[in-house]
């Protein structure tokens, strides 16, 4: 029984501190690296060229969307595998899917009514 008890709080504690892990490699900036249709990453246009989001630990972020500065705050829901990002001056978020998340790639999932697009940032070195 105690060696249950032992492997559980092991296995309890790998999980939690996985989760962690890959959350603390989430926050951190983020640059626009491009677009990815049919499995090719494009370019951003060039007034999206110096795009970033930059996620802080506490749940806060800091983004420039085609040169412009936008903050609010972020939510990233592990369960679902999705980002809710909520600018100062919205009060509806935006919901990315996450598609990939390592140390040093991030891509999104943004769909709307018409269309869905991936963006792919690269973390800032």
């Amino acid at each position: 029984m105690n060696r249950i008890f032992t492997i559980t709080i092991t296995i309890l504690a790998l999980s939690i501190n996985a989760k962690s892990q890959s959350k603390l490699d989430f926050c951190k900036k983020w640059n626009l690296e491009g677009y990815i249709y049919w499995g090719i990453t494009f370019s951003p246009e060039e007034t999206e060229k110096n795009d970033y989001l930059n996620f802080i630990e506490d749940g806060t972020f800091i983004s420039v969307d085609e040169g412009k500065l936008e903050n609010g705050t972020w939510k990233w829901d592990l369960k679902n595998k999705s980002l809710h990002l909520c600018d100062s001056k919205s009060n509806k978020p935006i919901i990315f899917g996450i598609i990939k998340v390592t140390k040093n790639e991030l891509i999104l999932l943004l769909k709307d009514n018409e269309d869905s697009i991936k963006l792919k940032f690269l973390a800032e070195k």
